[in-house]
């Protein structure tokens, strides 16, 4: 027989994977952690971070919502945050929280990337289990 964990708890034995970002506004230069890079498929410093790098992997259905995100935090100079789908280099889809805020000093956004791809399939899985369980559990005998 197998456990399961209860509803609305993950197994996930590892957690979502973090990256951080900041961005001059004034030069436009990018610097990423090393999650930033393994986010987007690539080894830590193997590309140099650019704004079109960037929208370059940002799902085509997605790009004018995270371009009005980005446009509104800078007119508005607070905080934003985006859920939204990129490609990998490797072409691979994941499904990531953008969230950062606008700093004076520079000026500059700061953020971090959120991969929550993993940690959404198995939520989902969870639920599908866990309406089978419950389906399985109260189907009428025929």
């Amino acid at each position: 027989m197998t456990t399961r964990p209860a509803r609305g708890r993950s197994s996930a034995p590892h957690g979502a994977l973090v990256g951080r970002f900041s961005r001059r506004l004034d030069t436009d230069e990018w610097w990423w952690s090393d999650g930033m890079f393994r986010i987007h498929g690539f080894e830590p410093g193997q590309v140099v971070p650019t704004t079109e790098l960037v929208m370059s992997h940002v799902d085509p259905a997605d790009r004018e919502a995270a371009w009005e995100s980005r446009e509104a935090a800078l007119e508005r100079g607070g905080p934003f945050s985006l859920v939204h789908r990129i490609t990998t280099a490797a072409g691979a889809e994941r499904v990531v929280i953008a969230a950062g805020h606008l700093e004076d000093d520079g000026p500059r956004v700061v953020g971090h990337l959120i991969d929550i791809t993993d940690v959404r399939k198995e939520a989902v899985a969870d639920e599908v289990d866990g309406a089978v369980e419950d389906f399985v559990d109260h189907r009428a005998v025929i």
